[in-house]
């Protein structure tokens, strides 16, 4: 679904060739296929941090307000698909707010009112209190940290494709329309966030 997502929406906002490649590029690149194979929450919780991006760009060459609507709906699931999603959710809302001055309020009120209530439900009234940050399970947490800073170190081959994409992206596609230059500051900048993040 990730892939497919990836490529019809290119194909939906540039062209075929476009699409394909990219989705070539991604079903090509060797973390994204060990990772699709090797975890659970975290396959639906990818379409979920890529489906707001997609829905995003579509309403930027539509102006259709469903496609935001449905952009933030995807968003604010991601917060309650795992603890990240509510980074994600934050750090997406906040800086599209930003860029935008603030406007679609009503549109991006519609999209969130429905998972946020079920995540705030989770939260208060289901959710057991975390043990994450009990002296014990900080060491164990410092000992994860260092695990991902090495993994990233010592896998950075494996990134060679997402870096080919990110270039890709810059010499292709229609140079001329700036209608998704926010979406595309905004995809910059939740990326670099959410991967402080994750690391920090």
């Amino acid at each position: 679904m990730i892939t497919f997502l990836l490529i019809g929406t290119i194909e939906e906002i540039s062209d075929r060739k476009n699409a394909l490649i990219a989705g070539l590029i991604l079903i090509s690149t060797k973390s994204f296929l060990w990772e699709s194979g090797t975890q659970c929450a975290d396959i639906p919780l990818s379409f979920l941090f890529l489906a707001p991006f997609c829905f995003l760009l579509l309403y930027n060459k539509y102006g259709e307000k469903n496609f935001l609507i449905t952009a933030f709906f995807f968003a604010s699931a991601s917060a309650f698909c795992k603890n990240e999603g509510i980074l994600f959710f934050f750090i997406f809302t906040i800086f599209y707010l930003f860029l935008n001055k603030f406007s679609n309020l009503k549109n991006i009120l519609c999209g969130i009112i429905i998972p946020l209530f079920f995540v705030l439900y989770f939260k208060l009234f289901i959710y057991s209190q975390s043990d994450l940050f009990t002296q014990k399970n900080m060491m164990i947490s410092i000992g994860k940290l260092k695990y991902i800073l090495e993994y990233l170190f010592w896998n950075l081959s494996n990134f060679i494709n997402l870096i080919i994409i990110g270039i890709f992206s810059f010499f292709t596609g229609k140079r001329n329309n700036e209608i998704y230059n926010n979406t595309k500051k905004l995809m910059i900048l939740t990326l670099i966030f959410l991967t402080i993040g994750y690391i920090s």
